[in-house]
């Protein structure tokens, strides 16, 4: 598979099993000389700390939804 690259560089592949080549077919670096897996690294979201931003003030619950409303109900 073709890798992206700048242009007037030289063309850069990877092989099946992920490893990095040349323009020519050479190995550039094998994949398990890689950096490996980084989403097994990176926070997700049950580990990351919590949001630095202040939280909205939400008024108290009412009763019923014509409190909601504003509306009364008949009866």
């Amino acid at each position: 598979m073709k890798l992206p690259t700048d242009e007037g560089a030289p063309a850069r592949y990877m092989d099946g099993d992920g490893s990095l080549l040349d323009e020519h077919g050479n190995v550039l670096q094998r994949a398990q000389d890689g950096p490996g897996d980084k989403s097994s690294t990176s926070p997700t979201w049950a580990t990351r700390p919590p949001a630095r931003t202040p939280r909205a003030w939400t008024p108290p619950p009412t009763r019923g939804m014509s409190a909601m409303t504003g509306l009364t109900m008949p009866g």
